[in-house]
C-alpha cells in the first residue's frame, strides 16, 4: 500500500525529490533497525541469565547464557570479558582466565567488574605459584621415590644375586653330599656283594643248601633254600648255628668240617622265640649222605644252583662238579652279570636264557667275581 501511494505521488509531481529520497531511506533503515534493537534486547537478556546463574554457582549455564549474549551482541566489551573470567576462575580454568585478563584490560569495564578482575588476577598468579610450587615438590618427591625405588632394586637384585650364589652353593653342596652318598651306598653294595660272594664261597658246594655268616662273630644261616635238605629239616635263616654232633662250633670251617664227618648230623642251633620275646634251641637232623645223592642226581642244564641278592642281582651259590658250568670255569661266589650282553637280575631271567640256547651253542657269560670281571665261554 505505501509503496503504490509513492509511485502515484512521484507520477503527479507533487512532492519534492528530495523529500521522496529521504522517505525512501526511512522505509529501508527501519526494520533493520528495529532487528538491532531486538538483538541488543535478547543480548542483555541473557547477560543477565548468565549474571544470576553465576550468582548461584550454576557456572555451566552461566557460561552458555553469556556466550549466546555475545553472539547476539556480535561483539564482546569490559563487562563481557569480567564476567567470563570470573566464571572461568569459579570452574577452575586458571590458564583460561588468565588470558582472557591479557584481552580485558583493552577494553573500558565499570570499577567494580576491574576491582573484581584484579582480585581474580591476583589470586590466579597466587594459585599457579601454588601449582607451581606443588608440581615441583611432586617432582621432587616423584625423583625421591624413584632413586628409593632404584635403591630398592639394586638391593633386591643385590639379595637375589646373594640368595642364587648361595642356592648354587647348596646345590652344589646337596650335589656333593649326594655324590658322597651314592658312593657310599655303592661301596656299601660292593661290600655287602663281596661279603655275600665270601659266604657263598665259604660255605662250598655244600649238598644241604645253606649258605653261612659270622658277619657279627656268631655263626649264623644266611640262607637256607627253599626244598633243600637244610630246610626241608626244619633250619631256618638266622638261625645261630651252636653244636653239630655235639660238638661247639667256633667258625664256619670248623661247621663244615664237623658236617663231613659222618654220614648224618645233629645240629643244634638257638632261633628267636616270637611268642615270648626270647631265644629256645631246637636240633635239626639232616641226613647228609641222602642229600648228596639228591643233589648229584639232579639234572640241571647247566649244572648250577643260584639265588637273586637284593632282588637284581643273581649269585651261583652250588656248581655240580660234573657240569658245564664246572667245566667252563664258574664257581660258587660269582655274580652272573649279562649273557651274550643282556644283564642278569632274576632267577626267572637266568633260567630263561639257559634254556634258550640249543644243544651245541655256546654262550658268553660275564662273570664278577670278588670285583673282578671274567667272560667265560659256556658250550652246552
Amino acid at each position: 500500500m505505501m509503496h503504490t501511494k509513492l509511485h502515484k505521488i512521484l507520477n503527479e509531481g507533487l512532492v519534492p525529490l528530495s523529500i521522496i529520497l529521504f522517505l525512501i531511506g526511512i522505509l529501508i533503515i527501519s526494520p533493520q533497525h528495529a532487528s538491532a534493537q531486538s538483538s541488543d534486547k535478547q543480548a542483555r537478556a541473557f547477560y543477565f541469565v548468565a549474571e544470576d546463574a553465576y550468582e548461584n554457582k550454576r557456572y555451566d549455564e552461566a557460561y552458555r547464557a553469556l556466550k549466546r549474549a555475545e553472539a547476539l551482541r556480535g561483539k564482546t566489551d569490559g563487562r563481557f570479558l569480567g564476567l567470563e573470567i570470573k566464571i572461568l576462575y569459579a570452574q577452575k580454568k586458571d590458564q583460561q582466565a588468565q588470558r582472557l585478563i591479557e584481552r580485558f584490560y583493552d577494553y573500558e569495564a565499570p570499577q567494580d567488574i576491574l576491582r573484581d578482575v584484579a582480585k581474580i588476577q591476583l589470586e590466579i598468579e597466587e594459585r599457579i605459584e601454588k601449582k607451581k610450587k606443588a608440581e615441583a615438590r611432586r617432582i621432587a618427591a616423584k625423583r625421591r621415590a624413584d632413586e628409593e625405588r632404584r635403591q630398592r632394586e639394586a638391593e633386591r637384585k643385590r639379595r637375589e644375586d646373594e640368595r642364587k650364589q648361595k642356592e648354587a652353593e647348596r646345590k652344589r653342596k646337596q650335589q656333593e653330599e649326594l655324590k658322597r652318598q651314592h658312593e657310599a651306598a655303592l661301596k656299601r653294595l660292593q661290600e655287602a656283594d663281596m661279603a655275600e660272594a665270601t659266604a657263598v664261597r665259604r660255605s662250598g658246594n655244600n649238598p644241604i643248601g645253606v649258605i653261612l655268616s659270622d658277619a657279627d662273630g656268631k655263626i649264623k644261616v644266611l640262607h637256607a633254600f627253599n626244598g633243600d635238605a637244610a630246610n626241608k629239616s626244619g633250619m631256618k635263616s638266622r638261625d645261630h648255628i651252636l653244636e653239630v654232633n655235639g660238638q661247639k662250633i667256633s667258625s664256619i670251617e670248623d661247621f663244615w668240617a664237623q658236617l663231613r664227618k659222618k654220614d648224618k648230623a645233629r645240629i643244634k642251633v638257638r632261633r628267636l622265640n616270637s611268642k615270648r620275646n626270647g631265644y629256645k634251641t631246637k636240633t635239626i637232623r639232616i641226613n647228609i649222605k641222602k642229600a648228596q645223592k639228591k643233589i648229584a642226581a639232579e639234572k640241571a642244564r647247566l649244572g648250577v644252583k643260584f639265588y637273586t641278592v637284593r632282588g637284581y642281582r643273581v649269585i651261583i651259590n652250588y656248581v655240580n662238579p660234573n657240569s658245564i658250568a664246572s667245566a667252563a670255569g664258574i664257581q660258587p661266589g660269582d655274580y652272573i652279570d649279562t649273557i651274550d650282553g643282556t644283564p642278569i637280575s632274576s632267577n626267572a631271567q637266568l633260567l630263561s636264557l639257559i634254556r634258550a640256547v640249543p644243544s651245541g651253542g655256546t654262550s658268553i657269560y660275564s662273570i664278577d667275581r670278588f670285583g673282578e670281571k671274567i667272560d667265560i665261554s659256556v658250550t652246552f
